[in-house]
C-alpha cells in the first residue's frame, strides 16, 4: 500500500521521502523539521502557497485557494479549517 503525507498528500517511498527519516513517520521530510516534527501550520501553508505559486505559475490567490482546498482534506490540518 502507497503511504502518503497527511499532511501535504506527497507519496512515500523511499526511508528519506519520511519527516526524520522515520519510516513510521506520517508526515514527509517537507512537512517536518529535522527531527521529524510536523511544521506549525502557518507555516506549511505558507510554504506550499510559495511552492504552487513558483511551480505552476499562478497568483498567490490561485495558490492559496488550490493549498487552502488540500490542506482541508489533510488529515493533519482539517481541524484548521471549518467544514
Amino acid at each position: 500500500k502507497m503511504i502518503q503525507c497527511e499532511s501535504c498528500g506527497m507519496p512515500m517511498k523511499k526511508a528519506s521521502e519520511f519527516g526524520g527519516l522515520n519510516l513510521k513517520n506520517k508526515y514527509c521530510t517537507y512537512c517536518t523539521d529535522e527531527k521529524g516534527k510536523l511544521k506549525p501550520f502557518e507555516q506549511k501553508r505558507e510554504e506550499m502557497i510559495n511552492f504552487n505559486m513558483e511551480e505552476n505559475k499562478v497568483t498567490r490567490k490561485e495558490a492559496e485557494k488550490l493549498i487552502d482546498k488540500l490542506m482541508k482534506r489533510m488529515p493533519a490540518w482539517s481541524n484548521y479549517y471549518d467544514h
